[in-house]
């Protein structure tokens, strides 16, 4: 774990947990503390677009760059939002990696509140807030159509309204939870048609909530116009799970049986976890085995369920409760 990950100047309590295969505590050991040191690097300055002023459509985002004395590269994260104070959370999270400088969907006439947050190895320092707002009127904003809010459902085709204009182009984006929050989550930019279609399923997790929205670009690749953010949950039920699901120790593979579901064309996620961790997923495999080797496996106890997923939903609830056990070496 990085640093980065703590407070600067805080003190912590850790301590380690062993557990068997089935998630159960045999040992917890000491509890120790340590405190972070300070960052040892100013934050930000000279953001532009300048505190409270007006400004015709800015292209990136700028500040001056920051020196990490100790030589740890500086990471550089935006956190934006949309209003004149800043309330409720921030609508827009960059990574900017070690750029000091980003591009960033805004809307003419509206005004934002932003900051950018210096990172490294030896901690975060950040801006202040500050404030500026985008002149101009915008262009209409495209609205989503399908798929339709609220639904259950895998997409593979998105589509919107089209919005009136010279040159218009589309970018798509789509993210875990019910608003985006976030402009890392761009799928697909430069679209100059008003609908999507993904070559094989994203990774949409059974059971969870996404959202998505669409914005219209003018020919000067200034976003003006920016739907408002619909919602879908992949389903959990539908079809059954695969069978004969077994892990070969000579090969490393993972295998079992293809899932029938009419004419549609169906993908499998393989979930893993280790003792009492969170599954993780590996999606969009369209074969029938699945090795190891692709997520670089440690040696251990483990537990591997593989869900069926396609149009006619997904076998997640039926594969998790025929979920098997492995040993890894």
């Amino acid at each position: 774990m990085y640093l980065s990950s703590f407070k600067n100047d805080t003190t912590y309590a850790w301590k380690v947990v062993a557990y068997d295969e089935n998630g159960s505590s045999l040992a917890t050991s000491a509890v120790w503390t340590f405190k972070t040191p300070s960052a040892g690097f100013s934050a930000p300055t000279n953001l532009v677009p300048a505190n409270a002023t007006t400004v015709a459509y800015p292209k990136t985002l700028t500040w001056d760059a920051v020196t990490d004395p100790s030589g740890s590269p500086i990471n550089y994260i935006v956190y934006l939002y949309e209003g004149s104070v800043f309330t409720n959370g921030y609508s827009s999270t960059l990574s900017c990696g070690t750029n000091n400088s980003c591009s960033c969907p805004l809307k003419n006439g509206a005004t934002y509140v932003w900051k950018v947050v210096a990172r490294s190895l030896n901690g975060e320092v950040s801006s202040p807030l500050q404030t500026f707002t985008v002149s101009g009127a915008g262009l209409e904003a495209p609205s989503c159509l399908s798929p339709a809010n609220g639904s259950s459902c895998f997409p593979q085709k998105f589509s919107w309204s089209p919005v009136s204009g010279s040159n218009v182009t589309y970018s798509l984006y789509s993210t875990q939870g019910t608003v985006v929050t976030s402009f890392d989550c761009l799928d697909a930019s430069n679209l100059k048609g008003c609908e999507y279609s993904f070559s094989d399923y994203k990774c949409f997790e059974p059971g969870q909530t996404y959202a998505w929205e669409v914005i219209a670009f003018d020919d000067n690749g200034s976003s003006l116009g920016m739907s408002s953010s619909w919602t879908f949950s992949p389903p959990t039920t539908g079809l059954a799970a695969p069978a004969n699901v077994s892990y070969h120790s000579d090969t490393k593979l993972l295998s079992w049986d293809a899932v029938a579901d009419g004419s549609n064309t169906l993908q499998y996620m393989v979930y893993y976890r280790m003792g009492p961790y969170s599954w993780r997923c590996m999606s969009g495999v369209k074969t029938t085995s699945w090795s190891i080797s692709n997520d670089n496996l440690s040696s251990g106890s483990y537990k591997f369920a593989v869900v069926a997923y396609g149009p006619g939903g997904s076998s997640y609830d039926a594969s998790m409760a025929a979920a098997i056990s492995a040993i890894i070496q």
